[in-house]
């Protein structure tokens, strides 16, 4: 399955503001989901991370590949 590109809002990330994710997204609510911050725009000079959310809330912050390429965050 491939990493589908999700907009965090301001520290989830450990950014002071908002910023695009990476996860692959499961089929199954109940488990949390690895995120790796995408570098890019005002974040791409930070050093990579990846942290753990919940599943749920990575599927509601799902955005297309063109809108995450788009600059914004």
């Amino acid at each position: 399955m491939a990493a589908s590109p999700v907009f965090f809002k301001p520290n989830a990330l450990t950014t002071n503001g908002y910023a695009y994710g990476s996860a692959v997204l499961p089929a199954s609510d109940q488990v949390d989901v690895s995120v790796t911050r995408i570098s890019s725009g005002r974040w791409a000079s930070l050093d990579a991370f990846e942290c753990d959310r919940s599943s749920d809330e990575v599927k509601q912050r799902a955005v297309s590949k063109k809108e995450a390429l788009s600059g914004i965050g």
